[in-house]
């Protein structure tokens, strides 16, 4: 159901019931997935809906999230306005485990392709950011989204990126879906083109790849990332590349990898000699077959799956999440855990937990967690 012209300018006027309004957000937010419409159509349409829209000034008068002044300054918009805040950064001060946590949906900026970056986690269901070729949507789900304004052959490269205790799900202009861990960062096309799909990684992704035809021929979609490239045509994959470790697992479909690194849109390795079948994934070196695929996907679930990892395996995780380094000494570097916890909790909760698996003993000491065997 759509809404009629009478409903808009309720809208407009802010005295639609709370009803109304979710009809028209939800409308709103939908429309780059069940409608097509010309750029002129939605022109007309975010012109009755600027208000809720924040538009990207031109070069003279831009205002970037890296070229705030020291003082927290903002931009209202009328209605359902967004704080564009830019936030003194302080040395983070740690005095108890307790006190760190990751901050859910948040630290996730775009960078557009002036090199500008914009804050995303301030932006909130319904809002819009329009660039002047294409607006970046977040819909009642949380999901970001993206519709193109203007017509452009030539490609246009976006990066989203996440911080510790960033996480960001966007739509893709092909309908494929990704998934953003933290400290991670996923380089893409604004709209696709041609008879290929790429996308540079680097961190921890998880994508489901929409499958799409060009005259009867499937269109492939390729994932470049650490010296790797990654063939899909339609499949739920995760990819994690932190620390320097390549490692692909598959949910569903089918996948091949090269060990070739390839350019984005440039020509792809010849060999693809690693082909995973739901249930595998793959090291950097051969296909295994996972006792639970799963685990390698908790992230985007909410939790830490630790079942089975070593406690220097498990650090690496909290280290990425909650933004602090930490060292594990000697031995218990190979403990193994098991059990699953909640990433919304703090670090001296988890650190508490994991203390009821096996005997440790934890210390915070200069913004560094030291983990050790707990003395007899």
């Amino acid at each position: 159901m759509e809404p009629n012209k009478d409903l808009l300018k309720r809208y407009l006027a802010n005295v639609c019931s709370e009803e109304e309004c979710e009809l028209v957000e939800a409308w709103y937010s939908d429309l780059n997935v069940d409608k097509k419409i010309s750029p002129a159509q939605l022109n007309r349409v975010m012109k009755g809906l600027d208000r809720r829209v924040y538009k990207i000034p031109k070069q003279d008068g831009v205002i970037p999230w890296r070229k705030w002044s020291s003082i927290a300054a903002a931009l209202v918009l009328v209605v359902g306005g967004i704080f564009w805040i830019k936030q003194q950064i302080k040395p983070l001060e740690l005095v108890d485990l307790d006190q760190i946590t990751a901050p859910i949906e948040a630290n996730v900026k775009i960078v557009l392709d002036n090199q500008e970056e914009y804050d995303l986690s301030l932006l909130k269901e319904g809002d819009t950011l329009n660039t002047g070729k294409f607006l970046i949507v977040k819909s009642a789900n949380g999901q970001f989204n993206y519709i193109n304004i203007q017509t452009d052959e030539g490609i246009t490269y976006n990066t989203v990126k996440t911080a510790a205790g960033g996480f960001v799900n966007m739509v893709l202009s092909d309908g494929s879906k990704m998934w953003v861990n933290a400290n991670s960062s996923v380089t893409y096309p604004v709209s696709f083109v041609g008879d290929r799909r790429d996308v540079k990684v680097e961190g921890e992704a998880y994508f489901e790849i929409k499958q799409l035809e060009i005259s009867g021929r499937r269109v492939p979609f390729y994932v470049h990332s650490l010296g790797h490239t990654l063939q899909v045509l339609g499949t739920h994959f995760n990819l994690n590349t932190w620390n320097g470790q390549y490692q692909a697992s598959l949910l569903e479909g089918k996948v091949s990898i090269a060990s070739q690194a390839s350019e984005m849109y440039a020509a792809v390795p010849d060999n693809f000699s690693a082909v995973l079948q739901p249930g595998q994934y793959f090291d950097g070196h051969r296909v295994i077959e996972a006792t639970d695929i799963n685990r390698f996907v908790d992230w985007k679930s909410g939790y830490f799956e630790m079942t089975d990892l070593s406690m220097e395996k498990v650090a690496q995780k909290l280290s990425q999440w909650y933004g602090i380094e930490i060292e594990v000494s000697g031995e218990m570097k190979n403990k193994m855990l098991y059990g699953q916890v909640s990433r919304d909790k703090s670090l001296g909760q988890v650190m508490a937990l994991i203390g009821k698996v096996i005997p440790i003993d934890y210390q915070l000491k200069e913004n560094k967690l030291n983990i050790k065997a707990r003395d007899n």
